[in-house]
Order: C-alpha cells, then structure tokens, then sequence
C-alpha cells in the first residue's frame, strides 16, 4: 500500500514498506512528482516475499495460501533507487548485533547521491521472516520466520524523522 501511495501522491513524504515488493509499479509503473525517499525492511528468511531478483516469478513462493508472481525486494529497492535518481551503486554495511539470541543480523544496503535529497536503504534482516522486525509473534515461526529483534518502528520513526516533507 505504502509503494502504491508514494508512486500516485505527491504529499508522501517518506515510506517504509516492510515484507513486501512494489507490485504497483511492477503493474502499473512508478511515476511520482517528486523523489521518494525509501526505507525497505525485508527478511532473507522470508517464506511469503522474495528478496532476491533471481527469485522473481516464482510461483512456488507461497505463504498461507497465497501463490503466484511477486515483485521481489531487490528488484522493488533498485527501482526506487531509479526513480530518485540515485547515481552510484548500492552500499552494504552489516549493522552490530543487538540481539545475538534471536539468530538474525541487519545489513543495511544504501543507494547514495540520490536527487532531491531523497535515500533508498534496504535493511536486510538476514534470517529474518514474513514477521514485523521487532514484534511479537503474531503467527507460527513454521509458517512465516523468525521475528527479528530489530526494531522496525524505531526504524521508521528515525527515517521519517530525517525525511520530513517540506
């Protein structure tokens, strides 16, 4: 929902989509008024959504039910990094341990020198699944993953505090 909002509305003034690709743009392109800057939180571990390109299309990646092609994460983050006009490669920096006992770690993948301002930051939650980072969990570690102990809503509050609309 948060990708379709920020491609159709110019008043968004950030996003911070978590476990899911941009189908939106996927189906009917991406063309804001504006750069948007982009804070994506997805799990490698995720059994719903996939991260990777090389997963795109996959029919079998499924979760309660749900089948069929999905956008992936990377491709979804790349094509963010595009549209803001972001003119040097991702940079991947993996973040400290702050949880050791959930079995997770955090690589923060950033697209630098982007237009207006705007930032695209992949937090990979390596491990993580299907799960809100930092939650509790809502539904089986069989059926979804593993909730991280990264906390997804500090996250967001620290990227939208940085990212104001003007």
């Amino acid at each position: 929902m948060s990708h379709r909002l920020a491609c159709k509305w110019d008043k968004v003034a950030a996003i911070a989509p978590i476990a899911a690709g941009n189908q939106f743009d996927a189906v009917n392109g991406c063309a804001p008024g504006r750069q948007v800057p982009v804070l994506q939180i997805h799990g490698t571990g995720d059994p719903c959504w996939p991260l990777l390109a090389s997963e795109e299309g996959n029919p079998d990646y499924t979760c309660t039910g749900i089948t069929g092609w999905r956008r992936t994460v990377e491709v979804s983050t790349g094509r963010w990094a595009e549209i803001d006009g972001c003119s040097s490669p991702p940079v991947e920096v993996d973040r400290p341990d702050l949880d050791p006992g959930d079995g997770t770690t955090v690589t923060e993948v950033s697209y630098p020198a982007c237009a207006g301002g705007a930032e695209v930051v992949l937090l990979r939650v390596n491990g993580g699944g299907h799960t809100w980072p930092g939650g509790s969990e809502a539904l089986s570690e069989t059926l979804v993953g593993v909730v991280s102990g990264v906390h997804a809503s500090e996250e967001m509050v620290r990227f939208f505090g940085a990212h104001p609309r003007n």
